[in-house]
């Protein structure tokens, strides 16, 4: 399939949305019938038995778009690292779907599957920072991998309530599809848009309320996914990582805010609850559906013209970073995201 041209792509992003939605209504038979089943439990925040694992179609229509963009030639340096890294995390998502992994074991292979994505990169590693383009690979290397690792976690953390992390994967791709766009990287802007398509036609069971889950398996995969390209494209100088942390704004916010939180109070980070900000609007506003669309919203109206902002002054990158963050700590912090009484 060659997708050289706008028209060949939309007719791939409308063949990806399909399949995606096809092999998501096998897999829920399937899961129906084999009782692969999230039931509701006092922390959870359904009330039905639903089938979970269904975000396989993702990562199999996203291995299929990256295998596609390597055979098209587009970003086919990078590819590699990208599918090495995600495909490991998958499988051992998927293992969690289906039988339960210790979070140890996870952490391991999390750690080893970022380590590898890292290393296989054919760039090397730079960031701007005030000005001066850093590129000390001994610091960047680790900082890189640890941030992999939390990326995969993190994106796993905020998948609680219907379409939330969907919507964040579609706003993602397609805001880095605008930016790379106004840089004249046409060929990673296919890449998003088909990489989007995947989870579109997942998102259509997905959506409030949901038919199906997401599940580990495709959780964990979008974030070290979305932590690679991001990686990727700032190592060859098409994006700098400034836009893409301001794109996952409010996921990383919300995760890392809540997590320090439940750490600094005494609280077993590892314990499951109901404490992010979003679990904590979905209550307050009475269903997921308004969260989920303020997600979509947000993400387009404030995220996406800040990353834009970096883009055009990579060098105060943090700065504006910093900025689009700030709205998001007040809103923890005045919600008291983490605090165990919430």
């Amino acid at each position: 399939m060659m997708i050289n041209s706008p028209f060949a792509v939309a007719m791939a992003f409308l063949i990806v949305v399909g399949l995606s939605y096809l092999i998501t209504c096998a897999y829920r038979r399937i899961a129906i019938q084999r009782d692969i089943l999230d039931h509701p439990n006092h922390r959870s925040s359904h009330t039905i038995p639903t089938p979970r694992g269904g975000g396989v179609s993702i990562v199999v229509c996203s291995l299929a778009v990256l295998a596609i963009a390597a055979w098209e030639m587009i970003i086919s340096e990078s590819i590699p690292a990208i599918i090495v890294a995600g495909a490991i995390v998958a499988l051992i998502g998927l293992w969690d779907d289906l039988r339960s992994v210790s979070a140890a074991k996870r952490f391991i292979v999390h750690l080893g599957a970022a380590t590898l994505g890292v290393m296989l990169l054919p760039a090397p590693l730079s960031i701007s920072l005030l000005g001066y383009e850093w590129e000390f690979q001994p610091l960047l290397l680790p900082l890189a991998i640890i941030g992999l690792v939390w990326m995969t976690n993190l994106y796993n953390f905020m998948d609680g309530i219907d379409g939330i992390a969907g919507i964040q994967a579609i706003t993602v791709y397609l805001g880095a599809a605008v930016l790379l766009g106004s840089v004249g990287a046409w060929g990673w802007v296919a890449l998003m848009l088909l990489l989007s398509a995947s989870v579109v036609g997942f998102l259509l069971l997905n959506w409030p309320p949901a038919k199906i889950f997401m599940g580990d398996a495709a959780s964990g995969f979008l974030g070290i996914l979305i932590g690679m390209l991001a990686l990727a494209s700032s190592s060859q100088g098409v994006a700098n990582i400034w836009a893409w942390l301001i794109l996952m704004s409010l996921f990383i916010v919300d995760a890392t805010w809540t997590l320090m939180v439940r750490l600094y109070s005494g609280q077993r980070w590892s314990q499951p609850h109901r404490s992010h900000l979003y679990q904590i609007l979905s209550r307050a506003w009475r269903g997921h559906k308004p969260v989920t669309i303020f997600v979509g919203g947000v993400n387009v109206l404030w995220f996406l013209p800040l990353a834009y902002l970096s883009i055009l002054y990579p060098a105060i990158g943090v700065i504006i970073a910093l900025l689009g963050w700030a709205p998001v700590i007040y809103l923890c912090w005045h919600y008291k995201a983490g605090m165990p009484s919430v």
